[in-house]
């Protein structure tokens, strides 16, 4: 949840970025582009401020950011909640046996697998997606520094750091086995291209790309996934 609640942080701090910026503009860099943010606007004048007068906006944008932070790390609590009950819920089914009286039986909705790779991966993963959506919006749909570096940067330390932390931390003289291991080769090797996609498409080929293209691509590479599981 802390992990959670630092992503939402950065979404809010993209929001106010173009604001808290601008507090910085001073006589000597007036050419800079300074434009109001996608929910703080710039505090007017901005220029030859005091430092008691940044000092004195800077804890009020602090609030705000605090403000918006407490909102939105409710509504992710509420989020992830859903999904829980979502994922958890179960049907009936009856199972004939041979010989037997039918027995009713409970399963599952939702495949584990495919909960894990869509809802659940949709809950942990909100934060930067939200991100990289709030940064796309204020930039008017142009790529930032923010949001294509933070999904790939957040990818690749799930797929690295954190299955060396696992392996890693088993005691030593005991064994941990791997579940679905064919599912762990599926997802680990679809990971690779899925995260060398952003990179190659907005630093290779061209910021000005059809946006149907690229909702086609990642489609096209999901499918495949889900497929196999």
């Amino acid at each position: 949840m802390v992990r959670l609640g630092a992503w939402l942080l950065a979404a809010i701090l993209v929001a106010t970025l173009d604001s808290a910026v601008a507090t910085n503009c001073s006589a000597a860099d007036a050419t800079r582009n300074c434009i109001d943010g996608l929910i703080v606007p710039i505090w007017r004048p901005f220029l030859d401020l005091s430092p008691g007068d940044k000092i004195m906006r800077g804890f009020i944008y602090f609030l705000v950011i605090a403000y918006c932070f407490l909102g939105v790390s409710i509504v992710a609590d509420r989020f992830m909640s859903s999904i829980e009950v979502i994922t958890s819920m179960e049907r009936k089914i009856i199972v004939k046996r041979p010989g037997l009286d039918p027995m009713e039986v409970n399963v599952r909705i939702w495949n584990d697998t495919v909960s894990n790779l869509t809802l659940m991966a949709l809950g942990s993963s909100a934060p930067e997606i939200l991100l990289s959506i709030i940064e796309i919006i204020a930039k008017k749909f142009e790529a930032g520094d923010l949001g294509p570096n933070t999904i790939v940067g957040s990818a690749a330390f799930n797929l690295f750091m954190i299955i060396a932390i696992c392996v890693s931390v088993i005691p030593k003289g005991e064994v941990r086995r791997q579940k679905h291991l064919d599912v762990f080769f599926v997802t680990a090797s679809w990971s690779v291209p899925l995260f060398i996609q952003p990179v190659f498409t907005i630093f290779i080929l061209s910021l000005e790309i059809s946006i149907y293209l690229l909702i086609s691509q990642t489609l096209g590479q999901f499918s495949p996934i889900f497929g196999c599981t």
